[in-house]
């Protein structure tokens, strides 16, 4: 049986409904040719084909299931037939069999008579028996549309399966895989959560793709030449067999281990420490970089104890980060990495140190980056820099004088060293002339330095005995009340960048870096200068010396005379204003809101961003 019970004969085409009989012979007499097929062969099965008269304009002909499948559209005359009744529902020998009288009671809230209940309830168990049908129709092609949808998903993965057999990747030599492997680590190794023992992040992620790839994977020793192992409650500690097994996939490498237990859980077994780091100093002939950021608490006491032979080390990276003060070991620093000839960057930090060992056998002599952000005092800051002639960048950080430093004998001129960064928290001026006298910095590029003591004064000093071509310079917690930084800056006519973190701005400085294009010479001429800030440390109403209208007045200047119109400063392209207290006048505000919308100018009362992070 076809749909709505019509079906189809070779001889004609089907048995049509009574009603539309008349149609039906009229369309199929003009149209001779119009035949259908009945029958059509798919897998194994035979499905009668199934007609579906829309006179609206087509006939759509579905003749077969599978892949033969095909929607033939008929087109007919169009011609409205009369065969729907107003309800819209669909042509059938129930609503048909109905006689005027019924339709017009269906169409009426009108009850109907005792004789129409009869034929009404007879009309009904018809509907119903039709409506049975057609669900039964409809869960058939619903079973036959699932069945078709299982099979077209099965070919659909033969099909994924079949192009990836001639994925261009599979072809891909291991030594280039093994290259890409290599980006993909580097990138990895970005992300401040980076552990090589996580399951989730390359190199351990590529061993779990296909046998290949794993083969691949432990087969390239560069791989697994980071050590980098970082405890803390969201990741799972790795055993010390598994980092055994890590750095022997290595080979036999230079390894950078890195090792970061500072964000770790207080109930961490105090043996696991110890045993990986016995583990990683099983190849303390192939380390090259050593990072430690762990509690001093953490390290066992024989960790400190024992003089290893460290052929490769040359950078070593410690952070303490206990939060109360302990005994930093330093002695115990000098003789772990004593025996390491190659060493070219240091770089510890802890809260306090003793420091009376610094001076003693560590090979500082070949250094190139020290960094020392643990309290010194100034006698062993300054004989630890003259231990290291071929030093390119000193950080350091003094706490304290020491009353028996001496002037050197002579002067010892540091040809490499290009970047030097000092905080200088001592209040005596003296000591910071002490440690800068006898000292010559003639390649210097970049200076940083953060006193409380006049420091300009010393600062020509230096530049005198060894002039140097300054790009970057940054003066914090400079005192303008008593330093005058204009003789020093004329010195420089190489500067680049200028940021100043005073106290005790006042007009004269402001005045010097506003350009006047009236002015038949400026005050202050630095042709390279492309970055200027200000941000003074501390508001005392009673101890203001400058005016908004002359802030207001060097904001203008610069966001107005830009690409080399600006002859005392033509490479100025920003200006930092970051000023506390209470905000100027009205009318200043209103033109500095004017300058900063040029995009060149920033200004705003916020906390002093200048100073670098501790």
């Amino acid at each position: 049986m076809g749909i709505s019970g019509w079906k189809w004969h070779p001889d004609r085409g089907a048995d049509i409904d009574p009603t539309m009989k008349d149609t039906w012979d009229d369309w199929m007499a003009k149209n001779p040719e119009g035949s259908c097929r009945r029958w059509r062969h798919c897998r194994g099965r035979e499905f009668e084909s199934e007609l579906r008269a829309d006179f609206l304009g087509f006939f759509p002909v579905k003749q077969s299931f599978g892949e033969e499948s095909k929607l033939f559209k008929i087109q007919v005359k169009k011609k409205r037939f009369e065969f729907r009744n107003e309800l819209g529902s669909t042509c059938s020998d129930t609503f048909q069999a109905m006689d005027l009288t019924l339709q017009s009671i269906l169409k009426s809230n009108n009850p109907p008579d005792p004789h129409q209940v009869h034929a009404i309830r007879g009309l009904l168990t018809s509907a119903l028996n039709e409506l049975s049908t057609l669900d039964d129709t409809l869960l058939k092609l619903s079973l036959v549309s699932a069945e078709l949808q299982k099979q077209r998903n099965c070919c659909g993965e033969t099909v994924t399966a079949l192009r990836c057999a001639l994925s261009p990747i599979r072809s891909i030599p291991p030594e280039i895989m093994a290259e890409i492997f290599l980006i993909c680590r580097d990138n990895a190794l970005r992300s401040s959560t980076y552990s090589i023992a996580d399951v989730n992040r390359v190199p351990m992620l590529l061993t779990h793709v296909s046998s290949r790839w794993r083969g691949v994977c432990l087969s390239t020793q560069h791989l697994w030449d980071n050590v980098i192992i970082d405890v803390d409650a969201a990741t799972a500690m790795p055993s010390h067999n598994l980092v055994r097994q890590i750095i022997a996939r290595s080979g036999t490498l230079p390894l950078r281990v890195s090792l970061t237990t500072a964000h770790s859980t207080s109930d961490m077994d105090p043996r696991y420490l110890q045993q990986v780091l016995a583990v990683l100093f099983e190849a303390q002939d192939r380390l090259q970089d050593i990072s430690l950021d762990i509690l001093y608490s953490d390290l066992p006491a024989a960790f400190w104890d024992q003089s290893r032979m460290l052929p490769l080390l040359s950078s070593v990276n410690i952070e303490l980060r206990d939060e109360e003060d302990g005994v930093f070991d330093s002695a115990g620093v000098v003789r772990l990495f004593s025996a390491a000839p190659s060493v070219r960057e240091v770089d510890i930090r802890a809260k306090t140190t003793p420091a009376v060992f610094w001076a003693n056998s560590f090979a500082w002599s070949g250094l190139t980056v020290l960094s020392l952000r643990v309290p010194l005092n100034t006698r062993v800051a300054r004989d630890l820099l003259i231990q290291c002639p071929e030093i390119q960048v000193f950080d350091v950080l003094l706490d304290s004088a020491d009353s028996s430093m001496q002037p050197l004998k002579k002067i010892y001129s540091f040809k490499d060293l290009s970047h030097f960064t000092i905080f200088f928290e001592v209040d005596q001026r003296e000591f910071l002339a002490l440690f800068f006298a006898q000292l010559a910095f003639p390649s210097l590029e970049s200076l940083t330095l953060g006193s409380h003591t006049e420091s300009t004064h010393v600062l020509q000093e230096l530049y005198h005995r060894a002039p140097f071509k300054l790009v970057d310079l940054v003066l914090l917690q400079l005192d303008l009340s008593m330093d005058n930084i204009t003789p020093f800056l004329q010195l420089l006519p190489s500067l680049q960048t200028l940021h100043l973190e005073c106290y005790g701005f006042n007009d004269a400085l402001f005045s010097d870096f506003t350009f006047n294009p009236h002015a038949p010479v400026p005050s202050l001429t630095l042709p390279l200068l492309r970055s200027l800030a200000f941000a003074d440390l501390e508001y005392d109403e009673n101890m203001i010396d400058f005016h908004g209208n002359v802030v207001a007045s060097l904001a203008e200047s610069v966001s107005q005379h830009l690409n080399g119109h600006n002859s005392a400063f033509p490479e100025l392209q920003s200006l930092g204003l970051y000023l506390s207290g209470p905000a100027f006048d009205h009318d200043v505000e209103q033109r500095l809101a004017e300058a900063c919308s040029s995009g060149v100018v920033r200004y705003s009362r916020v906390s002093n961003p200048l100073s670098p992070p501790e």
